[in-house]
């Protein structure tokens, strides 16, 4: 006899042997034993978990010699031509290669027939969400009022392509991914059955890569058979499949930890050099900060995880030098470089620049936290200090008799804390740097935005050309009226108080964790 792939040797023939499915075999056999029997079915989930497999098996139960029963004899006639595939009641169609209204057209018309010789007759229509919208249109009909003799059964790995009219008229099963335990057991009984020795890591990261998909499982344990000579080890495995081994995963998390950006760099050649893809590398990067990110909140943490107890252990040794807070710095960077190199063909440039990022995780602040340190320094800062030392608190929040506003016409005071108040609400970061202003004042529909030579930084983000032009028409909108801003700072240096630190610059350093680098004569 000719060589048989596993995937079709091993296949179900009995309910009882659908992997991880059980809620949906329970509910098709009481259907049987009650004499509840369907015109449509619609078979829904990932591939190869077992959908056209529990079809074949319900075409069998309904049609046995002994039945409709809930577990077929696989030796009567019409279960022995359905298992080989030669049954004359039982349609098989792809939805991918038969997909237009005329094959639809046809099924309509072959559908009036009565079954040659069994009970019933049986059309699975695989991946059905890939018939033409006129195909569903024309099957709606016949779904409508159904011989009583034919029974439809639909599978699909993409439910939501399928329109909600053929839904409506279809008994809906939704299959699960199996679990890695239930793939590894089905890989052990087709080892022992071809004598054939395997490490059991081997076969956790078989299970593991086929995704929940048992026939997946099945391809690539063949595909390792004839690989292996002997044993098939778990190097093998990430060798045949183009996988980095996860031990490669430990290393960058070290090196990284070590903020060692040179040892980072050489992981990432030898492993292209090894020929292994940079998506590959950042998805499983991904997946294992994810799960790093779980042992940080709960050690004991381990159903989320689909690893080795080994492989967990070994992870919670870095625990100590990592925080959640930086583990989420990390899947941020590592998420953005996922995005950024799908359709670049500067896949391994960027990537690199990320891992010269992650050494410095600890040193990342992200505008969310920027923006609480912000409020938090505004209110430190907030009492009112000199105005010569820098540390002026933003216009907003003074009272009027502390505001350098001069504006004709009114209170120049309110004015300019409209002014600030509505880039609050637009743009709060201009609203930050406009708050810092040493005086503001309006001659001639001129608004003049005047900063101290302290404020440079402030001065030359809002005096950006585009900056300028968008906070121009955003006063001119609100105050309703045509005016022009423009944004001046002194030029005259600021006297220099020696080397002390003024209190306002040490409240900084306090929020920010910061200290003084260096000094120079620009305001910096």
């Amino acid at each position: 006899m000719s060589y048989i792939v596993s995937a079709r040797k091993y296949r179900p023939q009995v309910f009882e042997e659908l992997i991880g499915q059980e809620h949906i075999a329970s509910t098709i056999k009481n259907a049987i034993v009650k004499g509840r029997i369907g015109h449509a079915y619609l078979f829904s989930g990932p591939r190869g978990v077992g959908k056209t497999s529990a079809a074949r098996i319900f075409a069998k139960a309904l049609n046995c010699e002994s039945g409709p029963t809930q577990k077929p004899c696989n030796k009567c006639v019409f279960c022995t031509e359905i298992t080989e595939g030669r049954a004359l009641d039982l349609v098989e169609i792809d939805g991918a290669s038969n997909r237009r209204i005329d094959e639809v057209r046809q099924i309509r018309e072959n559908v009036r027939f009565s079954p040659s010789s069994a009970r019933y007759k049986v059309y699975i229509i695989d991946e059905v969400h890939m018939l033409t919208p006129e195909a569903f249109n024309a099957l709606l009909k016949t779904l409508e009022e159904p011989p009583s003799h034919v029974v439809f059964i639909f599978a699909t790995t993409q439910l939501n392509k399928v329109p909600q009219t053929i839904r409506s008229r279809c008994q809906q099963f939704v299959f699960k991914r199996v679990p890695i335990p239930l793939i590894i057991d089905v890989l052990k009984r087709i080892i022992k059955d071809f004598s054939v020795k395997a490490d059991d890591k081997a076969l956790f990261w078989i299970a593991k890569n086929a995704s929940g998909s048992v026939r997946d499982a099945e391809s690539i344990l063949d595909q390792m058979i004839s690989y292996s000579e002997e044993k098939i080890k778990e190097e093998d495995v990430f060798y045949v499949l183009g996988l980095p081994g996860y031990d490669i995963f430990h290393s960058f998390l070290e090196a990284i930890s070590k903020q060692d950006s040179k040892q980072c760099i050489a992981l990432l050649e030898r492993i292209i050099a090894d020929g292994y893809e940079v998506n590959a590398i950042i998805s499983g990067m991904i997946e294992y900060f994810r799960n790093l990110h779980i042992l940080s909140v709960d050690q004991d943490t381990h159903d989320l995880i689909d690893l080795p107890d080994s492989e967990i252990d070994r992870m919670k040794e870095f625990l100590e030098s990592y925080t959640t807070k930086d583990i989420n710095n990390i899947l941020i960077l590592l998420s953005k470089v996922y995005l950024d190199v799908r359709n670049s063909g500067l896949a391994r440039e960027l990537f690199e620049i990320t891992l010269m990022k992650l050494v410095h995780y600890k040193e990342i602040i992200h505008p969310p936290t920027l923006i609480r340190k912000l409020e938090a320094l505004q209110k430190v800062v907030g009492n009112g200090e000199d105005r010569e030392t820098g540390d002026a608190e933003p216009l907003f929040n003074r009272t009027e008799e502390e505001s350098h506003v001069d504006l004709e016409g009114g209170n120049g005071d309110d004015i300019a804390k409209r002014v600030v108040g509505h880039f609050t609400k637009k743009r709060r970061a201009i609203a930050e740097f406009l708050g810092r202003a040493k005086d503001y004042s309006l001659q001639n529909n001129i608004l003049t935005i005047h900063y101290g030579r302290e404020q440079k930084l402030s001065y030359e983000h809002v005096s950006e050309d585009s900056t300028r032009r968008y906070i121009e028409n955003e006063i001119r909108d609100f105050l309703g009226k045509d005016m022009r801003v423009s944004i001046t700072i002194d030029t005259e240096k600021r006297k220099k108080k020696g080397e002390e630190i003024s209190p306002g610059v040490s409240k900084v350093l306090k929020v920010f964790k910061g200290e003084i680098v260096s000094k120079n004569n620009s305001g910096g």
